[in-house]
């Protein structure tokens, strides 16, 4: 795509975020407002300090825990599925491939066209996560330590757990795109495929988990729900101490392996399939 046209997709992306900004603005707006008032039983002390470590990293923060970034994700995997994963099945169907296969080998075609999808999904996400950040920091009036709940998170600390929550996001993505571009190819209905990161990657695993939970022991479940991405890539808090995150990172590796050799497969499958059939 045109980069005017991923920088219109990445500021489409980035309304949740936006809107996340909005109401931690209008929240330390009220807090302020609270500190302006007489009452006997309120700290003022302890308020002060809240609103003065109130800054673009809860601003950000507040974005990546809470409900909106749920909306962005599903947001994503709707630009994902109507600009980026329908395009090997849409020339197909189209017989704009055909072309493309007659002058080279399909996979050197196929190659071509994930790399291109793969760069633009990285370009998409990675726009819209600094437009996020940036606008929280401007609105939120600097970047500095964390405070949760009772200890202090460094402003260093902070920056290496965002980068790397956002690579976590990133390798996710780039297996979602992989995937549905290369699964969309065995869809003969071109509307489906616009909506195949949303079935495969969120109301697929939703439902099969469910069906398992009920046959399966319950120490199993929280297992079982890192399978969905929402919870996969959400609980953003659990980045924040270090011994629950080395934890959960290493639980979450398992769907991200599984995942990933899916992803793997079908990429062989595609090749071994379509390179003879394909025109």
């Amino acid at each position: 795509m045109k980069k005017s046209q991923n920088l219109l997709l990445a500021l489409v992306l980035s309304i949740p975020g936006f809107t996340s900004i909005l109401f931690s603005y209008i929240n330390k707006k009220e807090l302020e407002n609270q500190l302006l008032t007489q009452s006997a039983d309120l700290n003022k002390e302890n308020l002060t300090k809240i609103i003065t470590n109130y800054s673009g990293t809860q601003f950000f923060y507040d974005f990546l825990s809470g409900e909106y970034y749920s909306i962005y994700l599903v947001l994503l995997l709707l630009v994902f599925g109507f600009f980026i994963t329908h395009r090997l099945n849409s020339d197909q169907l189209l017989g704009i491939g055909n072309y493309a296969v007659v002058r080279q080998s399909y996979q050197h075609y196929v190659k071509k066209q994930l790399k291109v999808a793969l760069i633009d999904g990285v370009t998409i996400v990675s726009e819209s996560f600094i437009f996020i950040f940036l606008l929280s920091i401007i609105i939120g009036k600097g970047y500095s330590p964390l405070v949760y709940g009772d200890k202090i998170v460094s402003s260093m600390k902070m920056s290496i757990i965002f980068l790397g929550f956002y690579s976590f996001l990133m390798i996710f993505m780039l297996l979602v795109v992989c995937i549905a571009l290369l699964g969309n190819m065995w869809l003969s209905t071109i509307y489906i495929t616009y909506l195949s990161p949303l079935i495969v990657f969120l109301f697929f695993p939703i439902i099969i988990v469910y069906l398992l939970s009920i046959f399966l022991p319950d120490n199993l479940d929280n297992t079982l729900k890192l399978f969905i991405p929402f919870n996969l890539l959400n609980n953003f808090s659990d980045y924040l101490t270090l011994n629950q995150s080395f934890l959960n990172i290493s639980l979450k590796c398992y769907p991200l392996a599984l995942i990933a050799i899916g992803a793997f497969y079908i990429y062989k499958r595609n090749l071994h399939e379509f390179s003879e059939t394909y025109l």
